[in-house]
């Protein structure tokens, strides 16, 4: 009968194996969904529009704090604070934390 060392044993060597197919699926599964379209892009407009909301909710937020909240990799962020930035939608400071515009916080909703 095999002792407890030699089950743990076997357990980690087990485990040890699981883990580089749980990894290898994430890839897989990753690879499978870009070949069969399964990435889709927001909506048109969509992420600028989650941006002043979360600006508007939380003001005074970095580029990096907005993305989080947003749901957004902050990659993803900078081109569209910036057309907000010169549309007048969204305003810097110079710590580079951003707010609503006061025509923004004055429209009505």
């Amino acid at each position: 009968m095999p002792d407890i060392d030699d089950i743990t044993a076997s357990l980690q060597a087990r485990a040890e194996e699981l883990r580089g197919a749980v990894g290898e699926l994430a890839a897989v599964e990753a690879a499978l969904a870009a070949l069969q379209g399964g990435t889709e892009r927001a909506p048109r407009g969509s992420v600028k529009a989650r941006l002043v909301a979360v600006v508007a909710e939380s003001p005074g937020l970095k580029a990096s704090e907005i993305a989080h909240l947003a749901g957004i990799a902050p990659a993803g962020v900078y081109v569209p604070l910036k057309a907000l930035l010169e549309a007048g939608t969204l305003q810097r400071d110079e710590s580079k934390r951003w707010s609503a515009t006061a025509a923004r916080e004055e429209a009505p909703r």
